[in-house]
């Protein structure tokens, strides 16, 4: 069986969706460690996941700077800035923004405070596991959306009516009308976000494409971290 599948994060912990490349049979589960994760049988192929992997010492990183351009406004916002590695593992906001602050100058935010422990998860498994990086591939929702749209960014914040039922318009496309619904009755609300189900497939549409050989990473070629992880989006 071949399998690809796209992650994104969710208050359950992450949303998988699966799709069988034979079938075309699409499913889905919560995982509520990256270590469960990754440990998903059958393996796929390709993992493509909204997450960052790859962290600079100081300073922001090539790919996110290069997406926000291609997004332009007002959707490059939603590029948060990622954490630095020496802030990484720290225990509170403020002393995360400190070092942030020693080292280039910048505080964190709370948006960008709310998605350190899974950064920290998926750094934590990736650094002991370095052989996923085979399959496993960074991706960002909106600069899926971008491309599976023709290059032309969502008009509408993914949390608005209007923003979810632009984007819902490309997934039923790709995917059919009952694929977001048949998801979103197996996982209660209060686990997995409608939005979260989206970037989800925005995540299985590029993992699709990374499958075909028909994506795009940026920067090209990819430089890595400390830790040897890549620093890169594809799309």
């Amino acid at each position: 069986m071949s399998i690809i599948a796209g992650v994104d994060g969710c208050p359950g912990g992450w949303i998988c969706i699966v799709k069988d490349q034979e079938t075309g049979a699409v499913t889905s589960a919560v995982y509520p460690t990256a270590e469960d994760l990754f440990s998903h049988t059958p393996t796929p192929e390709v993992l493509a996941i909204d997450i960052p992997i790859g962290l600079t010492e100081a300073g922001p990183r090539q790919c996110d700077q290069e997406a926000r351009k291609l997004l332009g406004t007002p959707r490059r916002s939603s590029v948060f800035p990622v954490p630095i590695r020496p802030a990484l593992e720290v225990q509170s906001r403020p002393l995360a923004s400190a070092i942030t602050l020693r080292a280039d100058g910048r505080k964190v935010g709370i948006q960008s405070w709310a998605i350190f422990p899974k950064i920290h998860q998926i750094d934590e498994v990736l650094r002991a596991h370095p052989q996923l990086q085979s399959r496993v591939r960074e991706v960002h929702p909106e600069l899926s959306f971008w491309a599976w749209n023709g290059k032309t960014a969502m008009t509408h914040r993914k949390k608005s009516a209007k923003g979810r039922a632009e984007r819902r318009q490309l997934i039923d496309g790709i995917f059919g009308r009952a694929a977001v619904d048949k998801v979103r009755a197996i996982h209660p609300a209060n686990e997995v976000g409608i939005d979260d189900i989206h970037d989800a497939f925005a995540a299985l549409w590029t993992a699709q494409r990374i499958s075909e050989g028909t994506t795009v990473v940026i920067p090209k070629p990819s430089p890595r971290d400390s830790k040897e992880l890549r620093m890169e989006i594809w799309y």
